[in-house]
């Protein structure tokens, strides 16, 4: 089992792992909970809540942004850098489909935002 033990330095990778994914400020979430683990949080808050507009692309912005701070962030390894700016392209990739929705653009749409407010 020696040849599976992890070295010390996958083990500075591991510390940094779980030291990025974690994130204190909850806004998106419209509570004021700390919130450890923004991608299981975000994952839980979604799965109790309906999800709508206004709650998701706050959600995806907070989520983005936190990703694209720590890719920049020169304390962390290339590894993990490197894995944070492959979780941030796939994130906008999907992000990006929702360009391609026609209820997100319906949804999106001053008259549709005007209906919901009349309603």
């Amino acid at each position: 089992m020696k040849k599976y033990a992890l070295e010390d330095t996958e083990w500075d990778l591991v510390d940094q792992l779980v030291t990025v994914l974690k994130v204190g400020d909850c806004r998106f979430f419209f509570c004021s909970l700390m919130c450890p683990q923004i991608f299981k949080d975000a994952t839980l808050f979604f799965s109790h809540e309906t999800p709508n507009v206004a709650k998701v692309i706050p959600a995806m912005d907070h989520i983005d942004n936190h990703l694209a701070t720590a890719a920049k962030n020169g304390s962390y390894k290339p590894a993990i850098q490197a894995a944070l700016t492959i979780g941030k392209k796939l994130l906008n990739k999907y992000y990006a489909a929702t360009d391609h929705s026609e209820l997100y653009r319906i949804a999106m749409s001053p008259s549709f935002s005007f209906l919901i407010l009349i309603h």
